[in-house]
């Protein structure tokens, strides 16, 4: 088994609900807040309100999706300091907003 980790972008997300539903299928994870839509349409809706850089991972076997990490990262300021980076899973904007 050779696995290979993809960075995917807003393009490819938008077209991956057959196979992300898939592998959802096969886990044991929230099937409603780890589901394409809900993850996908978070997105949509507070990316760019809140400045946020998609990093959406997948994990490949061949050409077989065999795990995501849904992230992001987002601007952060810790007090004085300016221009760190917080990594963040995609549906949670912790300490950023409410959403």
């Amino acid at each position: 088994m050779s696995l290979e980790i993809k960075e995917l972008t807003i393009f490819e997300f938008s077209k991956m609900e057959e196979e992300w539903q898939a592998l959802l299928g096969k886990s044991s994870s929230d099937p409603l807040f780890l589901s394409w839509a809900w993850q996908y349409f978070w997105w949509q809706t507070w990316g760019d309100k809140l400045n946020l850089q998609l990093l959406l991972l997948g994990v490949y076997d061949d050409e077989l999706l065999v795990g995501i990490a849904p992230l992001y990262v987002a601007p952060f300021n810790f007090g004085a300091l300016r221009g760190f980076k917080r990594l963040q899973f995609i549906g949670n904007a912790w300490r950023l907003s409410d959403t």
